[in-house]
């Protein structure tokens, strides 16, 4: 057994390749065959493989705590975004307007950019409630005899307006 060659070989699998790829890329300097390596490593007590899954378990845990904290700074970043539109409906608010688009003055945001500032922080809350993991629908249960009752309601309200 050649500890060198194992040590190569592990620190190979260190850098990210797998237990085969590691032995392959170390074998030709000790003409030998990469199964020889491997085997030598799994009498050292440090099987590649093992090492291998261990090492891509930390990459693994690496990413997932770098996605975490993404996803983390994207949830404040929308409610800040959540934020500014509420507050831009109170804030003084301008457009062009008339045939030589003149600058026009409000107070506050006229009724169509209320709506789409509203409309805009709506969709802004339900990607966030998304991203929480909270459901973004809304069910309504109704018991069959509600149901039955409100669609006569209806017919009938319906046929007295037909007949009237």
């Amino acid at each position: 057994m050649n500890q060198q060659a194992v040590d190569e070989a592990l620190a190979l699998v260190e850098t990210g390749l797998s237990g085969h790829k590691a032995a392959k890329r170390v074998a030709p300097d000790y003409d030998v065959t990469p199964r020889t390596i491997s085997a030598w490593a799994q009498k050292a007590g440090t099987p590649l493989g093992d090492a291998s899954n261990e090492v891509a378990k930390k990459a693994r845990s690496v990413a997932k705590a770098q996605h975490d904290a993404k996803r983390a700074q994207l949830m404040v970043r929308l409610l800040v975004e959540i934020e500014y539109l509420f507050d831009r409906i109170h804030e003084p608010h301008y457009d062009f307007r008339g045939r030589d688009n003149g600058r026009v003055e409000f107070e506050s945001a006229p009724d169509g950019a209320v709506r789409n500032y509203v409309v805009s922080a709506a969709v802004l809350i339900d990607k966030l409630r998304l991203e929480e993991g909270k459901t973004t629908t809304r069910t309504e249960s109704v018991s069959v005899d509600a149901a039955e009752q409100r669609l006569r309601e209806f017919i009938a309200d319906a046929e007295e307006h037909a007949n009237a």
